[in-house]
Formats: C-alpha cells, sequence, structure tokens
C-alpha cells in the first residue's frame, strides 16, 4: 500500500537545507531563484531532487546567489 505522502513511487525529500531562518520574503525569493536555477539547468523531466543528486548537492548550492540571503 502507498503511502499518502508517495506519489508515482516518490518520496518528498525533507533532509536537505540550503539556509534556515530567513524572512519569508526571503524565503519566497529563494524559491523562485531554486525554480529558476531547475529551469534553467536541468535536462528532460527531471525530479528536482533527481537533478540534484545528479549534480551534487554542494553543486547545486554555488549555482545560487546565496550570498544575498546571509546578511
Amino acid at each position: 500500500m502507498k503511502d499518502l505522502l508517495e506519489k508515482d513511487g516518490a518520496m518528498p525529500r525533507l533532509r536537505d537545507k540550503v539556509l534556515m531562518n530567513l524572512t519569508e520574503e526571503n524565503a519566497l525569493e529563494l524559491v523562485a531563484e531554486i525554480v529558476n536555477v531547475y529551469e534553467n539547468n536541468a535536462q528532460g523531466k527531471h525530479r528536482l531532487g533527481s537533478f540534484i543528486d545528479k549534480i551534487s548537492f554542494d553543486e547545486f548550492k554555488s549555482l545560487l546567489n546565496l550570498d544575498k540571503y546571509l546578511n
């Protein structure tokens, strides 16, 4: 029996933390940036988690402009 959170055999990823303690505004900006990086770099129909696994989490973070959120 499939877990209620499963969709097509995939489970949500909860372990990867990009940044913590962001304001709501900064969190929304970061989500938009993550979507932009994904759209511009993922090939085919990779899920975000598969894309991150393929390039590595460190490489994914390097594609984001995280410095602007650290102030």
